[in-house]
């Protein structure tokens, strides 16, 4: 007997980055021992709309329960399944994946050559779970360079959708195509990596794939790759030197055309990058797409980018052919002691205290402050078929251990409002409270370079469950 999987209507890119508010359930993972580890299978099946098996079908899961999540410390990282001659492949999963929490649904991507990629669902079932791909659009581009030449060195192209199309190069004549695009209105921007990272971008492209489409293809010529544009700045003067720990994370959308805008809604393009920020407080970003507007999030020890409640939003730039100067704007961070005691006053040593602070990009969603993601990594990926390339770099740094003393301080949180976190420890019922604003009088009083602080006490209550 077959189930039906569904289908998630999210963007991949969203599933890379992790975009959108951490469940209680991602901290919850912590928690688990390796050695109670218990691996379970579940059996998926990929099909066509007519009901025909699609053997070749690359299945990678990505998360857990819907926490978009995959627990590396239980099942290292998430393995690349493939469906077999009769579509059949078969997907391993943590039973446990947390204290008395269940693996019930696995989400997974799902890319084939000729068929549009999907992400799904698939619930955890004693039957085989179906998965139905759309049959794609024979999508091909032409690119040349300034000089109106055919370009011969490898490039790749980012579409927009709710799936990245797999695209492939073919020949030496600057001819790139997919067989896997889907029917509506895209995005495409070719892009082509170099080893001086001086990389080369195409306009951003829009296209409304249609029904006809799917029957004859489509083919489009002459498409100029061009120098991208440089951002560059410097951290204001009143950041104590040297700069400590910076980087800047930028998102940018090449998005010049109102109507593509309307038409793609929050599946527009975005290109991603980060860099460091040297001791003397610049910073530069060496080649991005030269239209729409970019975002951009600067960290460093002790400061951070304003931000508004709960999230951090940085600042917004137009872009243009011309290299764009930058001024940031940013504000102190505070530091959070938390002193953890059981119901009898007792200090709680080892318990896990995590907040998550978010970053909060304009029409992408949010994620946790610092998290960081280069888009090239991407490009060079699929110019050399090896997905290992793709990941972002996560941020870990808002979450502690207490010490023999219950006491733990986590360093260099934003400081717009009171900041809510949860702490764990086994034996321990979860509990959750929020970190009061630093007082700003006392900490001006102390001085600039001793920093904001705050404080808390949390009391946990004993397990009911072993």
């Amino acid at each position: 007997m077959f189930r039906p999987v569904f289908a998630l209507l999210t963007s991949l890119a969203c599933v890379a980055y992790g975009w959108g508010f951490p469940t209680a359930s991602l901290f919850a993972q912590q928690l688990v021992e390796k050695e109670a580890l218990v691996k379970k299978t579940q059996k998926v099946q990929a099909v066509d709309e007519d009901g025909k098996p699609i053997p070749g079908v690359v299945i990678k899961p990505f998360g857990l329960n819907t926490s978009y999540f995959w627990p590396e410390n239980l099942m290292g990282k998430p393995a690349r399944f493939q469906t077999d001659h009769d579509g059949f492949v078969t997907l391993e999963y943590p039973e446990l994946f947390a204290d008395g929490v269940k693996c019930k649904s696995i989400d997974c991507t799902l890319v084939h050559s000729e068929h549009v990629g999907a992400v799904a669902r698939i619930p955890i079932q004693e039957e085989t779970q179906k998965i139905t791909l759309k049959k794609g659009v024979r999508f091909s581009l032409k690119a040349i360079d300034v000089n109106g030449d055919a370009v011969k060195e490898r490039f790749a192209a980012m579409m927009s959708g709710e799936t990245t199309a797999l695209f492939q190069q073919i020949g030496t004549d600057g001819l790139i195509e997919t067989k896997g695009a889907s029917i509506g209105p895209h995005q495409v921007m070719l892009v082509q990596p170099s080893k001086d990272n001086k990389t080369k971008f195409s306009e951003a492209l829009f296209f409304h794939l249609s029904d006809r489409d799917q029957e004859l293809g489509v083919v489009v010529d002459d498409v100029e790759l061009y120098p991208g544009v440089r951002v560059f700045g410097k951290l204001p003067a009143t950041i104590p030197r040297p700069v400590k720990e910076g980087y800047v994370i930028a998102r940018q959308q090449p998005l010049p055309m109102k109507e593509a805008q309307e038409a793609l809604g929050g599946r527009q393009l975005m290109w991603g990058e980060w860099s460091t920020i040297a001791e003397d407080g610049s910073f530069e970003f060496v080649s991005m797409p030269r239209t729409g507007k970019i975002q951009v999030i600067a960290l460093c020890d002790g400061w951070v980018s304003r931000g508004e409640g709960l999230t951090t939003k940085g600042q917004s730039f137009a872009v243009s052919e011309e290299d764009l100067e930058v001024e940031l704007e940013l504000t102190r961070t505070m530091d959070g002691t938390v002193e953890v005691k059981d119901e009898a006053g007792n200090p709680v040593p080892d318990a896990t205290v995590s907040f998550w602070p978010n970053q909060l990009w304009e029409d992408f969603g949010s994620q946790i402050l610092g998290q960081r993601w280069r888009s090239l990594g991407e490009v060079i990926a699929q110019i050399e078929q090896d997905e290992n390339r793709i990941g972002p770099r996560l941020s870990n740094a808002y979450t502690g251990k207490t010490d023999s003393n219950g006491r733990v301080v986590v360093r260099n949180l934003p400081a717009y409002s009171a900041m809510p976190f949860e702490v764990q420890k086994k034996g321990f019922e979860m509990a959750q409270s929020k970190l009061p604003p630093a007082d700003a009088a006392d900490s001006r009083a102390a001085g600039i370079d001793s920093g904001l602080t705050s404080q808390i006490e949390i009391k946990l209550k004993k397990s009911e469950s072993p």
